[in-house]
């Protein structure tokens, strides 16, 4: 923002204290931050789970592997006991098949030292078990059955294949071990990432809400400033408009962030579902329902900052279309609560109608949600006195505590226990009606209702 000599030393204060803009660099700087940790944490997520899916899969050969051994030792029993040539393919098949898913083994725990000289003892004992079956099988075909009896007796088929046994078992228990821990580090890695984003998002929000209520309280300042420095109205206007515009740009582009953040909890919370402990699903559900509510804000306060902007869109429009587009918006609310709304002639006034709706949208909407006990009665009435038209919305509903009937119309101001919302609705309506030259106001009784009055030049 452009900086100017000024006189008046409350201006000059004004000017040199920090800008609001501070705080939403800091949001955003902070932003990439939880961006880049969570970038980190996926690919140490990916890493994890591709040990886990690499051990399953060493585990699933292992047995695949043994299989197949058994079924060419059947194979060979078979032809051996039965003498029928049908027997020497599946044994041929199995045969392949142990070469084939011994290599593969191989491939798979390649680069792990220990597995390495397993396998090499592994597949020098298959060596002897194929040769010795093969060797019976040749003597079967060259009709030597002494031979085949004497080889058939021989313990050393067995001893072999428990070599065999104990090797794979001692390969699978090895793999075994590594995928339990590497279940336990993908835990620990999705754990983490919550974290970042159950912490990250939680402090994003202080650092929005903050710069947020700073930008409000320096349009404020510069807003009351600018009516005791007459003299400096040109450059004060200027610097307004300037931090409108900033506040428009920023609240816009925080919103493809807040997606992200989004995207990336909702998929952490399908596709770990049932993994996380309870503490994780909630800090899941913490996530999502924080960043839900930092996107209201942000819409809230894109509103905010288009509300009181005259001279575009200005013409001679009735107002009792305008109610009734704000009836229409509110609609299902209206329905719902069983709420009855009645209203008198509305005049026509010079106006931007998309400015005026959100007035009864807002006060017709607070009225129906704090509603008392009975079906929310509201009456829209106008009257014309002192060259101003003076509208009043009045209901049934729990009322207001005195001492709160001038802080609501402020920027993030609810009532304790009882205000669903931002709070920016009140504070649209009030610099809407201000840019116009008027003036809002509430009165109520606690209990009994409600009158918000407001008024807009005849």
């Amino acid at each position: 923002m452009k900086s100017f000599p000024i006189r008046d030393p409350r201006l000059r204060k004004a000017q040199t204290e920090p800008s609001s803009t501070r705080w939403l660099v800091v949001a955003l700087t902070f932003l990439l931050l939880i961006i880049a940790a969570g970038f980190f944490q996926w690919t140490k997520l990916r890493e994890a789970r591709y040990w886990v899916l690499h051990a399953r899969q060493v585990i699933l050969d292992i047995e695949r592997l043994l299989g197949d051994i058994h079924a060419a030792e059947a194979a060979q029993r078979g032809y051996l006991l039965s003498k029928r040539p049908q027997y020497l393919a599946p044994y041929q098949t199995a045969r392949q098949a142990v070469f084939d898913g011994t290599e593969r083994l191989e491939e798979l725990v390649a680069g792990n030292q220990a597995q390495e000289v397993r396998m090499r003892r592994l597949r020098a004992v298959l060596s002897q078990k194929i040769s010795e079956q093969d060797r019976a099988v040749d003597l079967e075909l060259t009709q030597d059955r002494e031979a085949v009896g004497r080889l058939l007796k021989d313990d050393r088929g067995p001893v072999l294949m428990q070599e065999i046994e104990r090797i794979l078992g001692a390969i699978r228990r090895s793999e075994s071990k590594a995928l339990e821990r590497q279940i336990g580090q993908e835990q620990a890695t999705a754990a983490a990432a919550v974290g970042i984003l159950f912490i990250g998002g939680f402090i994003l929000l202080v650092l929005l809400v903050a710069a947020s209520i700073r930008i409000n309280a320096q349009i404020v300042r510069q807003r009351t400033l600018l009516a005791d420095a007459a003299g400096q109205m040109e450059e004060l206007v200027r610097s307004n408009e300037e931090l409108q515009r900033f506040a428009f740009v920023t609240s816009h582009d925080l919103q493809e962030p807040l997606r992200i953040i989004s995207s990336y909890s909702t998929l952490l919370a399908k596709r770990y579902a049932g993994k996380l402990d309870a503490q994780g699903d909630e800090f899941l559900h913490f996530i999502s329902t924080h960043v839900e509510r930092m996107q209201e804000l942000i819409r809230d306060l894109l509103e905010y900052s288009r509300a009181g902007k005259r001279g575009e869109h200005m013409t001679q429009i009735p107002l009792d279309s305008v109610l009734q587009h704000a009836l229409d918006n509110l609609e299902v609310s209206i329905t719902e609560s069983r709420a009855e709304v009645t209203r008198d002639p509305l005049p026509e006034l010079t106006a931007n109608p998309a400015q005026l709706i959100p007035i009864f949208q807002n006060l017709i909407g607070n009225a129906i949600k704090f509603r008392g006990g009975q079906p929310p009665r509201i009456h829209v009435s106008a009257k014309q006195e002192d060259g101003f038209w003076l509208f009043s919305v009045t209901d049934n509903g729990i009322g207001i505590e005195p001492q709160y009937l001038e802080r609501i119309f402020g920027l993030f101001q609810r009532l304790e226990g009882k205000s669903p919302g931002t709070g920016i609705g009140l504070a649209i309506c009030k610099k809407t009606v201000e840019s116009y030259g008027g003036k809002i106001w509430a009165e109520s009784t606690a209990g009994k209702g409600s009158s918000f009055h407001f008024t807009l030049p005849a």
